[in-house]
């Protein structure tokens, strides 16, 4: 199977259209930012004669999420640490009750989403179910977010914990919903844990939180863009999909730019994003989730990206059989690391080039990324 034409576990083109598994929602959070109330505000909107699923540890199924009966299906502790076993003898029994339209899980606070992720796309997760979603529920009053966008260092115990899956909740999430702010762009007191649905606020304490700036880094923060939505008193951000099919939101793409088929077979997008005023020429490529790439291959040919002309700097990610990992160069300095990155495969590149020299230049790239070859795909079995 090559890079270019992968079809792995998916099948379809990146944004799931084609893929007649059930579609996944994965909502994380720490603890009180408003899961809950999110997932539940979402149930109760869900469309006219649609059929919702959904799936969490126990803590959430004790009065805390309101699902109609025969939806909701309980998993020991957490989905993501009850263990393999657990996890897919509660999806059987959610799976006989269906047919779904659509599968909603929350992980717990403690939850990691990496490798809960990881287990959604192997085995029996990986023969019925889609993950076509994401979300991070954030609550901007919240003492960690404040300090892990302000770049200070986590402290000690549960505090520096609580920092550490915040950082990799949004490192997972293609799109976050900000709560305890108010009507759009108001500020809010921060430093105090919300009680109740989060969407009401929080209460008096350090300080103000300018949402719209908040939102603004969030949205920017590495490794690659996201969407993010603010829950503000007027009502929560709708469900994923539900609008136009398609989970893939503007912010997604890289500023200027949108993602098109690179392919006829719909399996990997690229985007061109011409520079303006000063800002640099950006291309990139993404691949399903399900995509498997060899890792010896890419870092031989990352070697050569390095000396593409007018390379100011550039990110990667891709899923190899053993991990996934990130690649980034700063314009002089390449490095490869495992990463909590789920999303999709994926490379952007950010050039300072001649606008005619882009379309030759991301054609050649094309074809050395479309003959990588990956080795078989993990057992799904």
């Amino acid at each position: 199977m090559t890079a270019g034409s992968a079809t792995g576990n998916d099948g379809g083109a990146v944004d799931g259209r084609s893929d007649p598994r059930l579609p996944v929602t994965v909502v994380v959070g720490l603890p009180g930012a408003g899961k809950s109330a999110l997932i539940s505000r979402w149930i109760e909107a869900a469309p006219a004669g649609a059929r919702w699923a959904l799936m969490a540890g126990e803590a959430a199924g004790r009065g805390l999420l309101r699902a109609p009966a025969g939806a909701f299906v309980s998993v020991g502790g957490c989905p993501c640490c009850s263990g393999r076993a657990a996890f897919e003898a509660a999806l059987v029994r959610l799976l006989r009750q269906g047919p779904w339209d659509r599968l909603l899980v929350e992980l717990d606070g403690s939850g990691e989403p990496a490798s809960f992720l990881d287990q959604l796309r192997s085995g029996a997760g990986a023969r019925h179910l889609r993950v076509d979603e994401v979300v991070a529920v954030v609550d901007a009053g919240c003492a960690e977010t404040t300090a892990l966008v302000d770049g200070r260092r986590a402290g000690a115990g549960s505090s520096g914990r609580a920092a550490w899956l915040l950082a990799a909740q949004l490192e997972a999430a293609n799109r976050v919903v900000l709560t305890g702010c108010g009507p759009v762009g108001e500020g809010r007191p921060s430093g105090e844990t919300p009680t109740g649905s989060a969407a009401a606020g929080v209460g008096a304490a350090r300080g103000r939180v300018d949402c719209a700036a908040l939102a603004a880094r969030l949205r920017g923060r590495p490794p690659f863009r996201r969407s993010v939505q603010v829950w503000a008193d007027a009502g929560p951000p709708a469900a994923g999909g539900e609008s136009d099919g398609s989970t893939a939101a503007p912010e997604d793409a890289p500023e200027h730019g949108e993602w098109v088929p690179a392919h006829r077979e719909g399996q990997v997008q690229q985007c061109i994003a011409i520079g303006k005023a000063g800002s640099p020429t950006v291309i990139a490529w993404r691949w399903p989730a399900d995509a498997v790439f060899d890792r010896a291959s890419l870092v031989r040919l990352s070697e050569g990206w390095m000396h593409l002309p007018g390379l100011l700097g550039a990110e990667a990610a891709f899923r190899t059989a053993r991990d996934w990992y990130l690649w980034r160069f700063d314009g002089r300095e390449a490095a490869w690391a495992p990463t909590g990155w789920r999303r999709d495969s994926r490379i952007e590149l950010r050039l300072d080039v001649a606008a005619e020299t882009v379309e030759p230049l991301a054609a050649r790239l094309q074809a050395e990324l479309a003959g990588l070859k990956s080795p078989d795909p993990p057992s799904s079995s």
